[in-house]
């Protein structure tokens, strides 16, 4: 609430994550009290959870397997839009970003090591993306924690 109140640069995209990390630890909430296991609306739903699982995994790999053929299929990402309110390369830079704000505000490493390791191919690009999803530079995030 705090995020949508202030409408800092961002807010939109940060907030949506918080929605959806709220949600998947509910459905983990369920699954670990639930004897019987939670079925997907359908088939295309269960492979955006299995991408949303790989993302989540897997976000720190330059080029995570299969992603040019996920952003050339229409059709897919049009379906993982409507399912997560994001597209595939939204949602895979909020996770590089969330990981990257627990680094610089954990650590001392050079941002540019933290942009390779979250998975970002160049350290121009982080920088832009971090400052487009947090309003902040990199160094100056770290700085304001």
């Amino acid at each position: 609430m705090e995020e949508v109140r202030e409408k800092k640069p961002g807010f939109e995209m940060f907030a949506q994550t918080l929605v959806q990390q709220l949600l998947i630890i509910c459905c983990r909430h369920i699954r670990q009290n639930s004897m019987e296991p939670l079925e997907s609306p359908s088939p295309m739903h269960e492979r955006i959870s299995e991408v949303v699982r790989y993302i989540n995994n897997h976000y720190m790999q330059a080029s995570p397997a299969g992603r040019e053929i996920l952003r050339q299929s229409y059709y897919f990402s049009r379906f993982f839009k409507e399912a997560t309110g994001f597209t595939f390369i939204e949602y895979l830079n909020s996770v590089r970003i969330k990981e990257a704000k627990k680094l610089l505000g954990q650590s001392f490493m050079k941002v540019s090591l933290i942009s390779k390791k979250v998975g970002f191919g160049s350290v121009t690009r982080f920088g832009r993306v971090f400052k487009s999803i947090t309003g902040n530079a990199p160094l100056h995030y770290r700085k304001r924690k």
